[in-house]
């Protein structure tokens, strides 16, 4: 019986340790093991710009491309797409969910659109009904009234009527709009002096906003004329340059090609280039164009990325107390 426990116990055991053991592994090769990214662009009437990331070989795959104004990307485990945003992949993968209506509901939808169209009938036999019998006691009353009257008689005087309420309605818009000008021009002191105490008020409420953020921004002098500021940035500038040391590309090209009918300009683009490009001269290609109008160009590189670089260097600024410090006092500025 003990042995079989101890058995048992050897089994769970092992299994534990082979499980952290897969855990462990995955978490070294996660930090130490370097993602590795390449990226590819070019200009010529149009921008393309792709990029993609790997991680060992094709157990993660990222890919992007921009072109024609639009960003697709993909992302892929072991050759398989595990998510796109491609209108093929999303069509392929959407779950359309209909839910069956019941019996009941379906009855009393279809009870309900019957009674509908059976209130509509209603209302129009109702609104004929009624539009029949005014007439019939017009034409009644007329022609108890004056018994040798025509038809033809009650349609011109309905017609006579109708023009006199089109030319009274006339008359009354004419008096409206005069009443408005009259009333504008006798009121028009009052909206002047309301449109200058509306102005005051407007001019106070913006200095109150205005005046805090003044206050701020004297706060924001004061700190950043301090020698401590001018130190932790030199801190977090050394940290940044071991950052860089661990995600910067090993490879990189690019080419530019570039010009202006009008030689003067391209003479003092190129003179502004060149400023800074002693330092890129390595990397980077450009050939300028004095007689021809041209805007072209391509680059290319490629590097990898370590998560350890990531964390040591947010642990290295976590543990720097002066940047610490200098973080804490600027929000304690943002908060105000």
């Amino acid at each position: 019986m003990l042995s079989v426990l101890l058995l048992i116990l050897k089994i769970i055991l092992l299994t534990i340790a082979i499980l952290l053991g897969i855990v462990i592994l995955l978490l070294l090769s996660f930090l130490f093991l370097p993602f590795c990214y390449q990226f590819y662009g070019k200009y010529e009437n149009e921008g393309y710009i792709e990029g993609s990331v790997r991680w060992i070989l094709f157990v993660i795959h990222f890919k992007t491309t921009y072109e024609h104004e639009e960003l697709t990307y993909d992302l892929k485990s072991f050759g398989y797409t595990i998510y796109s945003n491609r209108e093929e992949w999303q069509e392929k993968h959407k779950k359309k969910i209909r839910f069956p209506k019941k019996k009941e509901e379906k009855e009393k939808s279809q009870v309900g659109g019957l009674k509908d169209e059976k209130r509509e009938k209603n209302a129009n036999h109702v609104a004929i009904k009624q539009n029949n019998e005014e007439v019939t006691n017009y034409s009644l009353k007329e022609v108890e009234k004056n018994p040798k009257l025509e038809i033809e008689k009650i349609r011109k005087k309905g017609t006579i009527l109708s023009k006199l309420a089109v030319i009274l309605g006339k008359i009354r818009l004419i008096l409206e709009k005069l009443w408005s000008v009259f009333s504008y021009f006798f009121y028009f002191p009052w909206k002047i002096k309301e449109s200058i105490f509306l102005g005051i008020e407007k001019i106070a409420e913006l200095w109150y906003k205005i005046k805090p953020i003044l206050g701020k921004m004297k706060a924001w002098n004061e700190v950043l004329k301090q020698k401590s500021t001018k130190e932790a940035f030199k801190h977090l500038l050394s940290h940044l340059k071991f950052l860089w040391k661990g995600i910067k590309p090993k490879k990189f090209y690019g080419e530019l090609h570039f010009g202006f009918e009008e030689p003067d300009k391209t003479g003092m683009v190129l003179g502004a280039i060149g400023s800074g490009y002693c330092a890129i001269r390595k990397c980077v290609k450009i050939i300028p164009y004095f007689n021809e109008k041209i805007l072209k160009g391509s680059f290319y590189g490629k590097g990898k990325i370590q998560v350890f670089y990531i964390i040591r260097t947010g642990l290295r600024v976590y543990k720097d107390k002066l940047l610490m410090s200098k973080w804490k006092q600027i929000q304690k500025l943002m908060e105000q």
